[in-house]
């Protein structure tokens, strides 16, 4: 767990801010998805910056629906997320709103 924290962190920085954990998980999982993307494309194209590299959703709408499908593929099945402590989170997220309703 980040800094020692006990597991839930996601569904208390979505109480403490007041909006949906499902809402905060999919921020959380837009940015570990384009870090990963940065790390495997750093090393084929090392001439742009780093936010050259970031996907945007004026400028690549394929890649852009394309991490949107992946990111809600990942919240339907957490066993795919490859951080394991992010995963727990995630999955932490989808009991918490399963109990809410």
């Amino acid at each position: 767990m980040y800094r020692n924290e006990a597991p839930g962190i996601i569904v208390r920085i979505a109480e403490e801010i007041r909006i949906t954990p499902v809402l905060v998980a999919r921020f959380i999982l837009e940015a570990y998805l384009k870090e990963k993307i940065l790390k495997e494309t750093s090393t084929e194209s090392e001439t742009l910056e780093p936010s050259d590299k970031l996907l945007d959703p004026g400028k690549d709408q394929m890649s852009w629906m394309c991490l949107k499908q992946e990111i809600s593929k990942l919240l339907k099945n957490t066993c795919l997320i490859e951080d394991k402590d992010l995963a727990y989170e995630v999955h932490l997220v989808i009991i918490a709103i399963a109990v809410l309703f």
